[in-house]
């Protein structure tokens, strides 16, 4: 699931009120005005900004992952410059992406008067904030 959209608000064409998780193959989906089709169903196209976002989070979520590991690396080796140096580029490259994705999901979002930003979207910017101050923590441990 994309963050910042609430499955409260999704209807479908044909009127059914229903999760963004339904089973209405070949329905499409109607949420804060655009048309998404329903999650599982095959032969769907899915609008490319909705694909783009998509991609970005993840790999947002990956790269801060890698950031993690590199942090734990930093805690338990004696030599912390590599795990510095790596922390650093994981923590960079995790606030590009997550930028990246909120800034193309504001933009299409703020095209339509219906959407509601939900928690997810707020925690997509705090988590990049937190990546930048990982990055400059980083930095900081490889001075030192």
């Amino acid at each position: 699931m994309l963050p910042g959209f609430k499955t409260d608000k999704v209807q479908a064409k044909d009127g059914f009120q229903g999760a963004q998780d339904s089973s209405l193959c070949g329905d499409r989906l109607l949420w804060g005005g655009f048309d998404i089709p329903a999650r599982g169903c095959s032969g769907n196209r899915v609008a490319d900004w909705w694909k783009a976002c998509q991609a970005f989070s993840i790999l947002g979520l990956l790269t801060i992952a890698g950031g993690l590991l590199a942090g734990i690396q930093h805690a338990v080796s004696e030599n912390t410059a590599k795990a510095s140096l790596a922390g650093i580029a994981t923590c960079l490259s995790s606030t590009v992406f997550l930028t990246i994705e909120v800034a193309v999901f504001g933009a299409k979002s703020s095209e339509s008067s219906a959407y509601q930003f939900d928690y997810g979207f707020y925690l997509s910017i705090a988590a990049c904030v937190l990546s930048f101050i990982s990055a400059v923590l980083f930095a900081v441990g490889l001075r030192l």
